[in-house]
């Protein structure tokens, strides 16, 4: 209730220009990352992350140890 009373004294130009600049620099950083990564680089990540949670789905026994 504290932050829709904060928000609703901020005026609407305010909190639309905050919201735009945050989307600009989440999209500007993503980039980056996509660029310095690659494709390829990025898709390993998540394969060997997908392989990881997928072993300790499978033996719950070993991911309790980690």
């Amino acid at each position: 209730m504290e932050l829709l009373n904060f928000l609703s004294q901020v005026p609407v130009p305010i909190l639309i220009l905050v919201i735009a600049v945050l989307v600009v620099v989440t999209a500007v950083v993503v980039y980056q990352y996509a660029k310095a990564k690659g494709l390829e680089g990025i898709r390993k990540e998540v394969y060997e992350l997908f392989c990881v949670r997928n072993t300790d789905l499978k033996n719950p026994d070993r991911a309790s140890r980690n």
